[in-house]
């Protein structure tokens, strides 16, 4: 969450010389690490029914006391949780967005949360050589849970573009077969199949990317007239 600065340091720092204007990029950034880091704890889920003393949250979380507080005081400063007689308690914005919800925005910024932290800690090495430094898609196949969340924010992303993508690609009575490349998650496939019942389908991706896409057209009932080919 963009840092709660009142608009007059904000103009201090953005439309003048008197500040360093790199200085929100850092707070922003530790707002998002400590963010991720209460995330993967489970900090924002643990709090989901209201406010809890900062024991009995460390026990739930399995969690030093002492380090918790901290997180919880760093989280406060950049407006994800508040404090009172109760106990520590989500803001709206937290609770609302990053908490491990189906269908919430928390499995996405888990998704980023970890590509930041881990697969661009060698940018700079990639800079000087022009390559990568790691192969992205193996990399997420040695990561199942990250995987799932990219298949599930490009899914979502497939749906709401949906709409827009079967009007631009007309259908004719005698199309038969759809060819989805690199469709791993099968929501365009399922959608033209929808539309067009003479059409059957394959799908071509990497093998970890089929098998969610195998569960997506098995809940769709269409298993019978899509296939699956893994394929780089």
């Amino acid at each position: 969450m963009p840092v709660p600065l009142n608009p007059e340091t904000v103009r201090l720092y953005l439309e003048t010389d008197q500040a360093p204007a790199p200085h929100l990029d850092f707070l922003n950034a530790a707002s998002f690490r400590t963010a991720g880091a209460a995330q993967r704890l489970g900090v924002f889920d643990a709090l989901a029914d209201g406010p809890l003393p900062l024991a009995e949250l460390a026990a739930r979380l399995e969690v030093s006391e002492r380090g918790l507080e901290q997180l919880l005081r760093a989280l406060a400063g950049f407006g994800y949780v508040t404090t009172g007689p109760d106990g520590w308690a989500n803001t709206t914005k937290a609770d609302k967005w990053l908490r491990d919800v189906p269908g919430g925005y928390g499995v996405v910024f888990r998704f980023w949360h970890t590509v930041l932290t881990e697969l661009w800690s060698d940018l700079e090495q990639s800079v000087r050589t022009g390559e990568p430094a790691v192969d992205f898609y193996q990399w997420l196949g040695q990561r199942p849970p990250v995987l799932r969340a990219f298949q599930t924010m490009l899914s979502r992303l497939a749906h709401a573009l949906t709409p827009e993508v079967l009007e631009a690609v007309p259908v004719s009575p005698e199309h038969r077969r759809l060819l989805d490349i690199g469709g791993g998650h099968a929501t365009y496939t399922t959608a033209f199949c929808r539309q067009y019942p003479e059409l059957s389908a394959t799908v071509v991706d990497l093998p970890e990317a089929v098998e969610i896409g195998k569960a997506a057209v098995g809940e769709a009932g269409l298993t019978d007239r899509v296939t699956f080919h893994v394929g780089d």
